[in-house]
């Protein structure tokens, strides 16, 4: 789709102020399908968790952003302490592989407490979603990993001195 098509796409979508033209309707069932796709991830990686910090404590989130990225999603199972970290993860991954880089099927993984948000072992993987060759939107997974290996078994070393010794 060209740029000026676009435009009057976005333009006919938007009333007077800017807002957009949805009925409330529309967008409750739209709402309830980003939550429900966001819970089925969060259900399938349960079932197949082998740790049960992950299956059974729960600490994993998944969430639907828009390509800015803002969330729009997640589920309501999830771990809320992951939810606040969505936004700075995906920023991170755009800021380090640009969208004119990233194709359909890419998959980013991170690992960084600096620019996740978090600490080491909130992993996440960030996925574009692509339609018509330009992304629409994004996933994210984060996933709390017990034991991302290093000197001491569950990766808390009380003698770390660096982000690296963790």
């Amino acid at each position: 789709m060209a740029e000026k098509e676009k435009q009057q796409v976005i333009k006919e979508g938007l009333d007077d102020i800017g807002a957009l033209k949805m009925d409330l309707i529309t967008f409750e069932v739209l709402r309830n399908a980003f939550v429900a796709a966001c819970y089925e991830a969060s259900r399938t990686i349960e079932r197949v968790a082998y740790h049960p910090v992950i299956g059974r404590g729960r600490d994993r989130s998944n969430g639907i952003l828009t390509p800015d990225p803002y969330l729009v999603a997640h589920g309501h199972t999830d771990s809320a302490a992951h939810y606040a970290s969505f936004e700075p993860r995906v920023s991170e991954v755009i800021r380090v592989f640009p969208k004119e880089q990233m194709k359909p099927g890419d998959i980013y993984f991170s690992t960084d407490p600096y620019t996740d948000g978090t600490h080491v072992n909130d992993t996440s993987l960030v996925k574009p979603v692509f339609y018509d060759g330009e992304i629409v939107a994004f996933t994210c997974t984060v996933i709390h990993w017990p034991d991302m290996g290093g000197p001491n078994p569950g990766s808390f070393n009380p003698e770390a001195t660096s982000y690296y010794a963790e």
